[in-house]
């Protein structure tokens, strides 16, 4: 009885699963994100087509909850030195007329018309 005892809590107290290894190991955590330093944009014309994409941009962020401008309305500014700027600055505008007409409580302001 004892012998049978004695095998019985040897097979319990090994039963567990121990590392082997072609177990994966525990993913390391990820260190917190820093802002990364990017350099000034130039002021846009408020009169060119990426100066009122970046007011319409503006609005936009201020108007839907959780949306920073400064992330979301960085896309005029770099369009802005491209060689199809222009038209890349009239498609993002479009695009945020677009969520603020289908808005039920925000007319688009001026910029986005």
């Amino acid at each position: 009885m004892r012998a049978t005892l004695a095998a019985l809590l040897l097979l319990g107290c090994s039963s567990g699963a121990a590392p082997t290894a072609a177990d994966p190991e525990p993913a390391a955590e990820l260190p917190e994100p820093t802002p990364e330093a990017r350099p000034a944009e130039a002021p846009l014309d408020p009169d060119s087509s990426c100066g009122r994409a970046r007011a319409c941009c503006e609005a936009f962020a201020d108007a839907i909850p959780n949306v920073r401008s400064a992330s979301a309305c960085a896309g005029p500014g770099e369009a802005a030195s491209a060689p199809d700027g222009d038209a890349r600055c009239e498609r993002m505008r479009d695009g945020w007329r677009a969520a603020l007409e289908h808005h039920p409580r925000v007319d688009p302001p001026q910029p986005c018309q």
